[in-house]
């Protein structure tokens, strides 16, 4: 098969993938795209794991791909996921009823000389999906959002311990919001809207001494504008410069942009060691900053400890959640969301009913499996324990309120990486 129609076979594949579903652990983001990174905590700034994972987050290790020169290595892999939400605004907590997701990924790399590599790939890479229809208390709130990157990049090895990495790419995300109207009394059921976004991510990575190295890269903000999403002015007073009283309102998110620092040592001949930290800048981002969200600052750690053909993986990932808990709120200042003022007590609901980015520890195990020089095998399992978020405070009718969020989450992934 020539390297063309295996790229277009390919490229078939990838968007016939795009409508699949998603999946979040730090804020509204995965913690890793392959299992071999998910069953180390997350880590792959310093040091490949896959091809999916240099490209998206950083490109430069692509030249550390097990590739010879003029071959191709295929990836794909399959991701079952579960939710365990809940909600409480004083009604007792009520359960998500969306639960379970199937996130799949697919990729390739094609080492075209001794220095420069080269990868395709589309990835899922974070979302967010609640259902709480039927559950009055909640507004009957239900989110769906989906986010995908498609990601054409190289890595170009300039030195015999230097290389440099870029990742052109292409954000494709969906989000529908619906919730209890306040015209009809009837939960909405508007579909999805989709919006499409440009962007790149540049990396590094060096050889400092023997046994050690190190990474860094850089990934930029993107701005989503999702249309017709929902009408903001239901949540606050009806005030503002945009005011459109019952007309669905368009959103812009921007996905914030991230700085990624990572190092892995070659602790023994089997044993490795490594740690990635990350900053994402949701309090800079759009949408995100009007929710109150804080900036995000992961550390991941992780081992792997090779046995023959058998690669043995633990890690563990924690980025504290961007929505904090809050005592005393008032909906005096409202918020400013795209020129449309709206109530913080509806920012709280908010936060803690569709867009509960409330995890914060992410446990992971993992297993390799070499089965010949052309194949790789890969398993992960990944364990979020239960966190809730609350706020409290006096709503513009002069009511005392609490509202909260809990969420825990599991995964199971599985990968194969193929060369010829």
């Amino acid at each position: 098969m020539q390297l063309k129609q295996l790229f277009l076979s390919l490229s078939l594949v990838i968007f016939s993938l795009w409508t699949q579903n998603s999946w979040a652990a730090n804020g509204a983001h995965l913690t890793a795209i392959s299992s071999a990174s998910k069953g180390m905590g997350g880590v792959s700034v310093g040091r490949y794991l896959s091809g999916m994972d240099g490209l998206y987050r950083n490109p430069a290790t692509l030249t550390q791909s097990k590739t010879a020169v003029g071959g191709i290595q295929l990836e794909g892999g399959v991701q079952i996921a579960q939710l365990l939400g809940k909600a409480n605004t004083g009604a007792g907590d009520k359960e998500s009823s969306d639960k379970s997701r199937i996130i799949p990924d697919v990729g390739m790399t094609y080492r075209l000389t001794d220095d420069l590599t080269t990868g395709l790939a589309v990835v899922t890479y974070g979302g967010v999906f609640n259902d709480y229809v039927g559950e009055t208390s909640i507004s009957e709130i239900k989110t769906d959002g989906r986010s995908h990157r498609l990601m054409l990049g190289a890595g170009y090895q300039v030195t015999e311990n230097l290389s440099l990495g870029v990742t052109p790419f292409m954000n494709y995300s969906t989000l529908s919001l619906n919730l209890t109207s306040a015209t009809t009394g009837l939960q909405s059921t508007r579909s999805a809207n989709g919006a499409v976004a440009f962007g790149g991510t540049f990396g590094l990575h060096a050889n400092v001494v023997e046994n050690l190295s190190v990474g860094a890269s850089y990934s930029m903000k993107t701005n989503l504008k999702i249309k017709e999403l929902v009408d903001l002015d239901g949540f606050g007073p009806g005030t503002g410069s945009a005011v459109t009283a019952g007309a669905l309102d368009d959103v812009t998110i921007q996905e914030p942009d991230e700085v990624n620092v990572g190092v892995a040592f070659q602790a023994t001949e089997d044993l490795i060691l490594a740690v990635d930290y990350r900053l994402k800048r949701w309090a800079a981002s759009e949408t995100f900053n009007d929710l109150g969200w804080t900036d995000q600052h992961v550390i991941a750690l992780g081992a792997q400890y090779q046995m023959g053909e058998w690669a043995l993986r633990s890690g563990v990932n924690y980025g504290k959640s961007p929505i904090e808990d809050k005592t005393g709120q008032l909906d005096t200042p409202v918020v400013d969301m795209e020129g449309h003022t709206v109530f913080p007590s509806s920012v709280t609901l908010l936060n803690m009913a569709s867009f509960p980015a409330i995890s914060e520890w992410n446990l992971s195990a993992g297993v390799g499996w070499a089965v010949s020089s052309a194949l790789d095998l890969d398993m992960a399992f990944v364990y979020s324990p239960s966190k809730t978020v609350s706020h409290s405070g006096t709503n513009f009718a002069s009511a005392a309120y609490t509202r909260s969020g809990t969420m825990a989450q599991w995964s199971l992934g599985m990968n194969a990486a193929y060369r010829f």
